[in-house]
C-alpha cells in the first residue's frame, strides 16, 4: 500500500468520526424531520425530538414498531417503540391507539420495578404526531422464535422460564395492572453476564383496574382466557390463564387451543395427558387447575400458581424462586388490592407534610420497689460472706491455754504470803549489802506477765536465794 493511500484512508476514518461527533454535537440545534422508508419504517439516523437517533430496525409489534436507538443526551442505547402510521384509520382509532401507548408508559411507571418487567424511560410525541416510548433495550430473543427453532422445552427449562414471568405478571397484579396480551412474543429472553434474564414486555393494550374490571376485546386469540371469548371483563385469572396456556405449549410444542380444536370433547386432564411429555407426579394437576373453563376454579392467583410450580423445578431455579415467592406479602382479595393502591396514589398526589419533630423523652427510671429485690438480695449476699469467713477464721485459729494448768508442768502451788511479824526488840540486825543491779523492792508483777509466767516451765530445782519473807540470801 502506498503512504498517499494509506493518508488518503486514515483522513477518511477521522473525516467520518468528525462527522459523527458533529452530528451528536448539533442536534440539539437543528431542527429534525421524520422520514419513513416504502414499508413506513424510520429511516436509519433519523433523529427524534432533537434527542433519540434511530440506529435500526428490530420488529414490527401489533400497533408499533420497535428500533434500536441511542439517547443523544445520556449517551446509552435505548429501544425507540414507534407507533405505527395512521393515515388509514378513522379518527376515533386514531385516538384510541394513541391512548393506548400512552398509557402504556404510566403503566409501567406505576409498577414497582423489577429486573423481569422492561424499563421505561421516557414518552413523547413525534414531530408528525406519533406516539413513542423510550424502553430498555434488550438483546436476546423471545420465546415465541426461541419455540419455533427448538419446538419445545424439558420441564426444568420450561419452568425456569414460566416462573420469572410469573413474578413479573404478579408484580403487576399488585399495582392494580392487568396486561392483557400474556403470549410467547411477549415474554422475552434477555442475554446477561449471568445467562438468561426472562422480562415481561408489550404493556400497550394493559389496563388499570382501580376503577373497575377492564374491558375485553384486546389481546391474541391463541391465549385468549375463555371468559374473554364470552366478551366478558378481564381479570387477573384472564392473565393467569394464558399464562398456563404458554406453558402448555413450552412442553408440548403446539398451542393449546390447537389442541382443543383437534379434540373437543375430551376432558381437560385427559387432553393434557396425552399432548404433553411424562410430568412428574402432581405437576399434569397444577395445569389443569389453571386452564380450568371457570375463573372460580383456577388458582386464586398467579403468585399461588407459582408457588404451586416451584415443588417441580430444578434445584437452582427452586432455591432462587423459593425465597422470593415466600418472602412476597400474602394474598390480598382483587377489591381490597385495588382500594390500596387507590388510597396510595392518592397520597402520593397530595403535597408532603413536614411532621413536628417529638419532644425527647428520656427513658424511664426504675421503681424503687422494682430495686427492692435486688437490695435484699444484695445484702443477703454479703451477710452470708461474712458469716462463712468468720466461721473460717474461727476454725483456724489455735485453742487457748486451759485457765487451770497442771501441777506437774508449774510445780505446787506457792504458800500464801502472811503479813510480816513486828520487829523483835531483840538486837537489831544490820542490814547485810545486796548487789547494786538488784532492786530493793520488787515491782508488783502486770496481769500480761502473770500469764507468760503461768505459761513458762518451772526453772530446775536450785538452792532458793531468798528467804520465807522474800529478802535475798547470801552466796555461802
Amino acid at each position: 500500500m502506498k503512504k498517499s493511500d494509506s493518508i488518503t484512508k486514515a483522513e477518511t476514518v477521522s473525516g467520518r468520526e468528525r462527522q459523527r461527533d458533529t452530528i451528536v454535537d448539533e442536534t440539539f440545534s437543528k431542527p429534525t424531520v421524520v422520514v419513513e422508508d416504502q414499508r413506513g419504517r424510520l429511516v436509519n439516523r433519523t433523529i427524534i425530538e432533537n434527542r433519540y437517533q434511530v440506529e435500526h430496525f428490530l420488529r414490527d409489534g401489533g400497533l408499533s414498531t420497535i428500533y434500536a436507538g441511542i439517547d443523544l443526551k445520556m449517551h446509552r442505547p435505548v429501544a425507540l417503540k414507534v407507533m405505527q402510521s395512521l393515515d388509514d384509520r378513522s379518527e376515533a382509532a386514531k385516538a384510541q391507539i394513541r391512548a393506548l401507548l400512552e398509557e402504556e408508559s404510566r403503566i409501567i411507571a406505576r409498577i414497582k420495578k423489577d429486573e423481569h418487567i422492561v424499563e421505561c424511560f421516557d414518552s413523547g410525541v413525534t414531530e408528525d404526531g406519533r406516539p413513542y416510548l423510550v424502553l430498555e433495550l434488550l438483546l436476546g430473543t423471545d420465546l415465541e422464535h426461541y419455540l419455533r427453532v427448538h419446538k419445545q422445552m424439558t420441564v426444568g427449562k420450561a419452568l425456569q422460564t414460566i416462573l420469572p414471568a410469573a413474578w413479573a405478571l404478579s408484580s403487576a397484579h399488585e399495582a392494580s395492572v392487568l396486561h392483557r396480551d400474556v403470549k410467547p412474543g411477549n415474554i422475552f429472553l434477555a442475554g446477561a453476564r449471568g445467562g438468561v434474564v426472562v422480562k415481561l414486555i408489550d404493556f400497550n393494550v394493559s389496563k388499570r383496574t382501580l376503577t373497575g374490571t377492564a374491558r375485553t376485546g384486546l389481546g391474541t386469540d391463541y391465549y385468549m382466557a375463555p371468559e374473554l371469548a364470552q366478551m366478558r371483563p378481564a381479570s387477573e385469572m384472564s392473565d393467569l390463564w394464558a399464562l398456563a396456556a404458554v406453558l402448555v405449549e413450552c412442553l408440548a410444542g403446539q398451542r393449546y387451543k390447537d389442541l382443543r380444536a383437534a379434540a373437543p370433547s375430551t376432558s381437560l386432564e385427559e387432553l393434557l395427558e396425552g399432548a404433553l411429555p411424562p410430568l412428574p407426579e402432581g405437576l399434569l394437576a397444577v395445569i389443569a387447575k389453571a386452564l380450568a373453563p371457570e375463573p372460580e376454579d383456577r388458582w386464586p392467583s398467579v403468585h399461588a400458581f407459582g408457588l404451586a410450580l416451584l415443588p417441580f423445578a430444578e434445584a437452582n431455579t427452586k432455591m432462587l424462586w423459593t425465597e422470593k415467592f415466600t418472602a412476597a406479602p400474602s394474598e390480598l382479595p382483587s377489591g381490597l388490592t385495588a382500594a390500596l393502591n387507590r388510597v396510595e396514589h392518592e397520597q402520593r398526589l397530595r403535597p408532603p407534610t413536614v411532621a413536628p419533630k417529638p419532644d425527647p423523652v428520656s427513658p424511664p427510671r426504675p421503681s424503687r420497689f422494682r430495686a427492692l429485690p435486688l437490695v435484699l438480695g444484695g445484702g443477703c449476699l454479703l451477710l452470708l460472706i461474712g458469716l462463712g469467713s468468720l466461721l473460717l477464721r474461727k476454725s483456724a485459729r489455735l485453742p487457748d491455754a486451759p485457765d487451770t494448768v497442771p501441777s506437774s508442768i508449774l510445780g505446787p502451788p506457792p504458800a500464801p504470803t502472811q503479813a510480816p511479824p513486828p520487829p523483835s526488840p531483840a538486837l537489831p540486825v544490820e542490814p547485810k549489802p545486796v548487789a547494786a543491779e538488784q532492786p530493793s523492792t520488787l515491782p508488783v508483777a502486770t496481769e500480761h506477765q502473770h500469764k507468760l509466767k503461768r505459761r513458762r516451765k518451772p526453772p530446775a530445782a536450785s538452792t532458793p536465794t531468798v528467804d520465807e519473807n522474800g529478802i535475798p540470801l547470801l552466796a555461802p
